[in-house]
């Protein structure tokens, strides 16, 4: 009852496009920054499947040197 929750999916869609420190990272699919009726319709689309899509990878530079790679998902997964 509360996957399929349309205030829970707001909840969501808001923690991840305005509330979260990495909000402008954009994935795979380039999209950084969604308006209003972007995130309705994310919203409205947002189905609990089994697969997500490919992850971009970064390479973020270690306190000590060197670097890690860390995945960027798309904003639908990051909602999801």
């Amino acid at each position: 009852m509360i996957l399929n929750s349309y205030e829970i999916k707001k909840l969501a869609v808001r923690k991840v496009t305005q509330l979260n420190r990495g909000k402008r990272a954009a994935g795979v699919d380039g999209i950084s920054k969604l308006n209003g009726k972007q995130r309705v319709w994310l919203v409205d689309n947002l189905k609990i499947t089994g697969k997500a899509r490919p992850v971009q990878k970064v390479m973020i530079p270690k306190p000590k040197g060197g670097h890690r790679p860390q995945g960027i998902p798309t904003m639908y997964d990051r909602a999801l």
